[in-house]
């Protein structure tokens, strides 16, 4: 669902900027912390939004919350990972969150493994990985 014109018939053009406003307003920093191309990153960014998440198959959106589109290591900088752009994807805030510092395929295991659960045990346990920092 990317951006389109009907979310403000009075002014589009604002109100699309006003759309991109929170995830454009950290492509800088993140792209220089990352040595990535800023252009390329918001190229990135922009065919990410509307996509589905590869965890949870949520549509990641521009808007805050859960389903804000998020800049995630596939293999996390505190084990080693790169900052490259074949270590980048996007995914919703909420995976990201609660991957920590998981490896992709850790958490793609992990969420498989939660799949054969009850509901109940399921929805806790990623509860629970949501509210936890795990960097320290």
């Amino acid at each position: 669902m990317e951006y389109n014109n009907r979310t403000c018939k009075r002014s589009p053009e604002k109100s699309k900027e006003k759309y991109y406003k929170n995830i454009l307003s950290n492509i800088s920093s993140w792209s220089k912390k990352n040595g990535i191309d800023k252009d390329l990153l918001l190229v990135l960014v922009r065919r990410k939004i509307g996509t589905k998440c590869p965890y949870c198959d949520t549509t990641m959106t521009a808007k805050k919350g859960n389903t804000k589109i998020s800049y995630e290591h596939k293999k996390p900088i505190a084990r080693g990972g790169k900052r490259t752009i074949e270590n980048l994807q996007f995914t919703c805030t909420r995976c990201n969150r609660r991957k920590g510092i998981l490896t992709d395929q850790e958490y793609k295991n992990l969420l498989n493994y939660l799949s054969s659960m009850k509901k109940e045990a399921r929805k806790y346990i990623l509860k629970q990985l949501s509210m936890h920092n795990y960097w320290g």
